[in-house]
């Protein structure tokens, strides 16, 4: 059984309850999860931030290891949290308040999006069975082969 979740769909904590109340075993499940674009990069520590997301995903999952741990979007979107784009170009042009820590870093490059696949990549066989991307155009997705190649990358 595949279960498909996000630290951005808030879903997590939820799912691992649901997968503690079902008595399936572990081995019967794949369980992806993924990295939101506010999550590449440094934190303020200078770790990298996606350690600590990994770790509070697991914690909220309730398990050891995830078998897919995705990049959930390869770009910025936008740098303010502002409402939904579906809302319009007049759309007022204010934070909104519950999403501060979902914001991208406002010194976001793509060069950033590598490196934090990059630091994913040193969990795999560990904590993560498999690395992966969603919602990349073809572009990004040769761009990060390269890179793959290029470092020796999963």
């Amino acid at each position: 059984m595949g279960l498909d979740t996000a630290s951005v769909y808030d879903n997590e904590k939820e799912v691992g309850r649901a997968v503690a109340e079902s008595g399936v075993a572990r081995e019967n499940l794949f369980i992806q999860t993924k990295l939101w674009r506010s999550f590449v990069g440094p934190a303020k520590n200078g770790k990298p931030k996606c350690d600590s997301e990994l770790r509070k995903s697991l914690k909220k999952l309730g398990v050891s290891m995830v078998d897919l741990w995705l990049i959930h979007r390869p770009g910025p979107g936008r740098h303010l949290n502002y409402p939904p784009v579906r809302m319009g170009m007049d759309r007022p042009k204010v934070e909104i308040e519950n999403n501060k820590e979902k914001m991208v870093p406002m010194n976001w490059s793509p060069d950033m999006r590598l490196d934090t696949y990059k630091e994913m990549a040193k969990y795999v066989g560990k904590e993560v069975g498999a690395l992966g991307v969603c919602n990349f155009s073809a572009r990004q997705l040769t761009q990060l082969l390269d890179f793959c190649l290029t470092n020796n990358l999963p």
